[in-house]
């Protein structure tokens, strides 16, 4: 009973401590993902950045793709004999940057791939469709602001703290009036009890040594007096009187006096509290 009752209170420990250690746990993979965010951001900046600093680059990567898309043809035509068409005057396409596209009329004649370049087409506008809404980037713009990332970590810390001490303290509210204690209380569980059997009766010991279990102290050494007792006693080490009072008044014992050594002895030394059952215990 003894290793049953300490494998209860080692699982009853590590439930009552389980929300700390999640709760330090999310706050450590916060920190990472904080981290991981403020790093993503300082990509972000610098491609727009390079992206302010090359405003011509979507119409250079379209010349570059047109002409290997002309190379293309021209090597496919070779191959295959066919003669190429005669030549037209084709009026050279322009392509504004992302963010002048959105503030300036299209120019006459800036679209003249739609048809002979499909694929091209298809590029633009997929590079229109990936740019962020104006909405979104005015947004991540002010969310984005070192201040107001401070600002959001220390509430999520603050969160944190709270939910770690909040908690440990509805768990105790939960427990019960039963393990919470005054300051200088005795604590049943903390207290190691042995019981004598002080009579001829058969287990007599083993049955008051199972209503002091019940109490809910640490239940010792449980074997038999030499001497026979007509009343049972508490007694008790020294320091340990007030422990002795506690396990009388659960047993309903009146006699309390401190241990002699033969009985220390007998109960094996290593109990705070002795209790010798006496006849008046018997049924």
């Amino acid at each position: 009973m003894t290793a049953d009752t300490n494998l209860v209170k080692v699982l009853y420990d590590v439930a009552n401590s389980m929300p700390t250690y999640v709760s330090l746990a999310a706050s450590v993979g916060f920190l990472f993902l904080l981290a991981l965010f403020l790093s993503q951001r300082r990509d972000l900046i610098r491609l727009r950045e390079w992206m302010a600093d090359v405003p011509n680059h979507p119409a250079e990567d379209l010349a570059r793709s047109e002409a290997l898309l002309d190379r293309a043809e021209a090597e496919l035509e070779e191959i295959l004999g066919v003669e190429p068409p005669p030549e037209e005057v084709v009026e050279p396409t322009v392509v504004a940057p992302p963010a002048a596209a959105r503030h300036t009329t299209p120019v006459p004649g800036s679209q003249t791939t739609t048809s002979e370049r499909p694929a091209l087409e298809q590029i633009t506008t997929e590079r229109e469709a990936l740019l962020p809404h104006p909405r979104w980037r005015r947004f991540a713009a002010r969310v984005g602001q070192p201040r107001v990332l401070g600002l959001i970590a220390l509430g999520s810390v603050i969160l944190g703290l709270v939910g770690i001490f909040g908690s440990e303290r509805l768990l105790n509210n939960n427990a019960g009036p039963e393990t919470t204690t005054k300051a200088g209380a005795i604590v049943p569980g903390d207290v190691t009890v042995a019981v004598l059997n002080g009579t001829s009766v058969p287990s007599l010991g083993a049955k008051v040594a199972d209503t002091v279990r019940v109490s809910g102290f640490d239940v010792g050494d449980v074997g038999t007096s030499r001497q026979e007792y007509d009343q049972t006693v508490v007694m008790y080490e020294s320091g340990q009187k007030r422990a002795a009072q506690k396990v009388a008044r659960d047993l309903g014992v009146k006699v309390v006096q401190e241990i002699d050594r033969p009985t220390q002895l007998e109960a094996g030394g290593a109990a705070d509290v002795v209790v010798i059952a006496g006849k008046d215990r018997a049924p």
